[in-house]
């Protein structure tokens, strides 16, 4: 999405309440937003958890840039870009 700017969103809590479903409305918004800017995921639940809460297991094809697991790992476009382990 070179050219567009980048809005990053927080799942949990921001985009859902708190451990919940995406409002079919905020869902609706999100695509319409993506047509003028590139959009990003970010939440610290895991990436089951994103899609869930998102209502779309594909969920990381839909958004320009996927950061769960409070960005230790990132998508682009669908495919992982980075990964790291904290211990």
């Amino acid at each position: 999405m070179s050219g567009k700017d980048l809005c990053l969103f927080d799942v949990d809590g921001t985009l859902t309440l708190s451990r919940q479903l995406i409002n079919p409305e905020m869902k609706i918004f999100l695509l319409e937003l993506n047509k003028k800017v590139a959009i990003g995921l970010v939440g610290g639940s895991d990436f089951d958890q994103i899609g869930e809460q998102m209502r779309d297991p594909n969920f990381v094809e839909s958004y320009d840039y996927v950061f769960p697991q409070n960005g230790l790992v990132a998508y682009k476009d669908g495919k992982l870009i980075g990964k790291k382990v904290l211990i």
